[in-house]
């Protein structure tokens, strides 16, 4: 079976809906085919928690970049990043949807040798019709490989041990499509291991995780390892809070969160309590039971010492200078007080790498050549987080890029 359209976006994700409406509010005579493998939209954007990232004003953009750039390690690629300011999403106009077909392979114009000109996308549907669709251009969306233990094992060998937060449709098929007519590939040995992926009680060896949220942190929580001991700064990047998990016994750590951040947390926390996976306790006597430490004094004494570096009365042993929602003395392990326990891990949460792109989303040919026709937004691609990703960067970037994979392929597809 053979379809036609204009312009076909493979992945109804963010970055996907996006492009989507994107190019049809540019240009609403185009006919335009979203397609997603799942029955429902959204992939992985809609299990997001940690809110989205944007540059406030001009003054702001330099440092958005500089931070992008800091928390990339020297391997994210400033062209993209100096793209990457978060802007308004379009407004949508008409497109096709169909749902519950996989891509499969992209498909070339004949007679086209390095780079080939991209002239489709082959579809198997849920009841196992192939089906070709033929455009101009392709968009790819089609997230990351988080979910595949085969890919995590060929490009990040030991990824592919650990639980991860992502769907099960986080199976990087763009990224083997897009190999297959030899695309570039880079950074793909960037994998993300999220460090508070939330340990369920009853579950605890579960391939999927819920994501413990930056917000957490962010509002105060402390993160303890098993002898109660605190052992990172608990707002660092992802990448540094994970080595430093990996480094305490047993590899996990327990996180409490106090009485003024729950209230900050207040519209989040009770999902998690209803998932079983976070405990309000009301002592510190309680917390210290929660976490199976021996001794609640032990915790008592930790607390007081984290009292006196937030009051400025001792340097952080971790480097930590900011610290939200700081608590006060506490008398007693008895002294009433509400503290959110919960035990977290380090967690497989975002690929880094995927294919290579320019600033304008133009996928790469290993021979350094554009490839015509082909386009890709969001994880699929690999460049603008380097070695570590910042939290809040990933839905900006599917909004951000997928509305320029738009405007590219639109302008393509005029000429």
């Amino acid at each position: 079976m053979e379809k036609r359209v204009d312009l076909t976006i493979v992945g109804a994700g963010l970055a996907g809906l996006t492009a989507s409406l994107e190019a049809a509010t540019l240009d609403p005579t185009l006919q335009i085919l979203l397609v997603e493998k799942e029955k429902k939209v959204g992939g992985n954007s809609a299990k997001a928690s940690s809110g989205i990232n944007a540059a406030l004003d001009d003054a702001d953009e330099p440092l958005f970049t500089q931070d992008t750039l800091k928390s990339g390690g020297g391997l994210a690629v400033e062209t993209i990043v100096d793209a990457f300011i978060p802007r308004k999403i379009a407004t949508m106009s008409n497109i096709e949807m169909l749902t519950g077909a996989t891509a499969n392979k992209l498909l070339l114009a004949e007679g086209t040798s390095a780079p080939p000109t991209v002239t489709g996308v082959e579809l198997k549907m849920a009841d196992g019709q192939t089906v070709s669709v033929y455009s101009s251009a392709v968009v790819l969306t089609t997230g990351g490989f988080s979910a595949s233990h085969t890919m995590l094992k060929r490009f990040a060998p030991g990824m592919e041990e650990y639980p991860t937060t992502n769907g099960v449709w986080a199976q990087g098929e763009g990224v083997l499509m897009s190999e297959a007519i030899g695309v570039d590939l880079t950074l793909m040995d960037k994998v993300q291991l999220h460090p508070t992926g939330f340990i369920n009680p009853k579950d605890r060896d579960a391939s999927t995780r819920f994501l413990a949220p930056e917000a957490i942190r962010g509002s105060g929580a402390l993160l303890l390892n098993k002898n109660g001991k605190r052992f990172v700064n608990e707002l660092t990047t992802r990448d540094k809070a994970s080595d430093a998990m990996l480094a305490q016994p047993g590899q996990e750590a327990y996180m409490l969160l106090f009485e003024d951040g729950a209230k900050a947390m207040a519209s989040e926390l009770p999902f998690y309590k209803h998932m079983g996976i976070v405990t309000t306790t009301e002592s510190v006597a309680e917390a210290a039971k929660f976490c199976n430490f021996d001794d609640p004094h032990t915790l008592l004494a930790e607390l007081n010492e984290y009292v006196d570096i937030a009051a400025g009365n001792k340097a952080d042993p971790f480097g930590k200078v900011t610290f939200p929602y700081p608590i006060q003395r506490i008398p007693s392990v008895d002294t009433p007080m509400q503290i959110v326990a919960m035990e977290v891990a380090p967690t497989v949460h975002y690929t880094m790498g995927g294919v290579k792109i320019t600033e304008k989303t133009e996928v790469i040919h290993n021979s350094g050549k554009i490839v015509p026709g082909l386009f890709a937004a969001g994880e699929v691609s690999g460049g603008l987080h380097g070695a570590n990703r910042l939290g809040g960067n990933s839905l900006a970037e599917c909004v951000v890029f997928g509305r320029v994979a738009a405007q590219n392929a639109v302008t393509h597809l005029r000429q």
